[in-house]
């Protein structure tokens, strides 16, 4: 008598949130979901260093592969455990790269078309994005709100190609019983963007691969973000005397200039560059601005508080 198996899922991973896509460009699309997992999760994303054949890559595909493990342990752990310190970061930028193309650097050779379609999952109609064996997105027609994004983890790997250092340090509590406990880590929810890309036109696609797409989103995230300007990093700062002192300093001009009745013999805040505008690269000093807020941090490091 034959034994009678049920039928495996293709897909033994999932997480819900919100699917989003964003408009086509290069004969490609990206799509996503964003939520929030559990730092039991955590087990379930790998780094770029971590991919078996990585390490063959060619050099303009090493966008991230090495962790700076001294940044890791010096900085960013100590941040997380720091029980004074309130903690944020922005999502961890996540996609799937398929193992059993990484060693030969193919990436699949092309990026996929994966043309979107519909189908009845447990009784809901969903709109569904697929690369058949390997990941499927999916929510429920109407409602983004109700994504899924599900993969094999036999067929495919989950991986970090932004926030691979916050992902680092993250993992390094999680195997730390004391550190977990201290800072209640197991309730924490960590957010983060899984997204995939299609290509909607095989024509301009055709020599391009995903690990390339992947690699352009990577330097694009971390080119074109722009950090604070120097002045605003001195006025954000609350942890070094300098920076609060220069604080003070300049909301003593400002307290004055926003009083009814402004003492006229305390100089006018708008002799100090406090906004701190750039243009091109410099300090734009706007007119009637004598000193700029690094100068006057500068002479209270140099001159009074060291």
């Amino acid at each position: 008598m034959p034994i009678i198996t049920k039928n495996k899922p293709i897909y033994n991973q999932s997480f819900s949130g919100v699917f989003g896509e964003f408009g086509r460009g290069g004969g490609a699309q990206i799509f996503f979901v964003q939520t929030a997992i559990s730092p039991r999760d955590l087990d379930k994303i790998q780094l770029v260093g971590d991919i078996e054949g990585s390490e063959k890559w060619e050099v303009r595909d090493l966008f991230q592969r090495d962790v700076d493990i001294e940044r890791v342990s010096g900085s960013l752990v100590p941040y997380l455990l720091d029980e004074n310190s309130i903690k944020f970061f922005n999502p961890l930028t996540l996609t799937f790269i398929p193992p059993v193309v990484a060693e030969d650097n193919s990436f699949a050779g092309h990026i996929p078309v994966m043309d979107p379609y519909s189908a009845t999952i447990e009784d809901y109609s969903y709109s569904c994005i697929e690369n058949k064996g390997f990941y499927r997105f999916r929510y429920v027609d109407q409602h983004v709100e109700n994504g899924i994004v599900e993969w094999n983890d036999s067929g495919t790997k989950l991986v970090a190609i932004d926030g691979q250092h916050r992902l680092q340090a993250l993992k390094d509590i999680l195997n730390d019983p004391s550190g977990r406990a201290k800072i209640d880590f197991d309730r924490w929810r960590i957010p983060v963007v899984i997204f995939g890309v299609r290509s909607i036109d095989d024509q301009i696609t055709q020599n391009q691969r995903t690990l390339d797409v992947i690699r352009r989103t990577f330097v694009y995230i971390n080119t074109e973000a722009k950090a604070p300007s120097q002045t605003r990093q001195i006025l954000l700062n609350d942890s070094l005397a300098n920076e609060i002192g220069t604080q003070e300093f300049v909301n003593y001009f400002h307290a004055n200039d926003s009083s009814a009745k402004p003492d006229l013999n305390i100089l006018p805040l708008l002799i100090f560059n406090w906004r701190g505008a750039h243009k091109d690269s410099r300090t734009d000093h706007m007119p009637g601005t004598l000193k700029t807020i690094e100068e006057i941090r500068d002479w209270l490091e140099h001159y009074v508080l060291g």
